[in-house]
């Protein structure tokens, strides 16, 4: 109550005292350590990198053609977009990856296999043809052939010819990807990331 509120002069000393003396007795607020990475965070990281390098290990030496391509440049993208996750950057990237990796695995593991049984099992006219006429050959003497058979009706049925390991492990990834698409919209890791982007933009986070 002895201070003067204006020059700070102290009325019973006679001493003039100075507000910055005062805010530097003051000690500064200790900056906390950056809260460390949710566990749920690593793990969704941590698979999609292991499952994007081992897939695009996976189509580099057991596909072919275009779906060798499109494998190997989904899973490329899969593995940035996954570090990307883990740095806490951005957790969009990955959702997109994901979401462009289980279109191409729709694709490569489920339809292509089907659309391929299916064109093995269309009859060729070119070998109905020649079956047609060894068929009424007069050479033809084997009587284990049966000339009544219609040579169309030759080939298996379409479901035989399907490589259903191909389509299971299609089906497999498929659930994968959307497990982990649910995963990342859990709110504990959406809030990880919007606490990143605050302290980012706060300055808190250095490059």
């Amino acid at each position: 109550m002895s201070l003067c509120n204006r020059c700070g002069l102290d009325l019973d000393t006679g001493i003039r005292h100075k507000a910055d003396d005062y805010l530097d007795d003051i000690a500064e607020p200790e900056i906390t350590d950056q809260p460390g990475t949710p566990i749920s965070v690593l793990l969704i990281g941590l698979t999609t990198l292991a499952g994007s390098v081992a897939l695009g290990l996976l189509s580099v030496f057991s596909f072919e053609g275009i779906g060798r391509i499109c494998l190997t440049l989904t899973c490329l993208f899969g593995v940035i977009a996954a570090v990307q996750f883990l740095q806490g950057r951005t957790y969009k990237a990955l959702v997109v990856a994901l979401l462009l990796g289980g279109a191409v695995n729709v694709v490569t593991m489920i339809v292509l296999p089907v659309v391929w049984a299916e064109y093995q099992a269309t009859p060729d006219p070119n070998a109905e043809l020649d079956a047609g006429i060894t068929a009424t050959s007069p050479e033809s003497t084997n009587p284990e052939v049966d000339l009544s058979a219609d040579p169309t009706e030759v080939t298996a049925p379409i479901a035989r010819m399907i490589d259903m390991s191909r389509v299971a492990t299609g089906v497999a990834l498929l659930f994968a990807d959307a497990l982990l698409l649910v995963w990342i919209s859990l709110p504990n890791v959406q809030e990880h990331f919007r606490d990143h982007r605050q302290r980012d933009e706060a300055g808190e986070i250095s490059v």
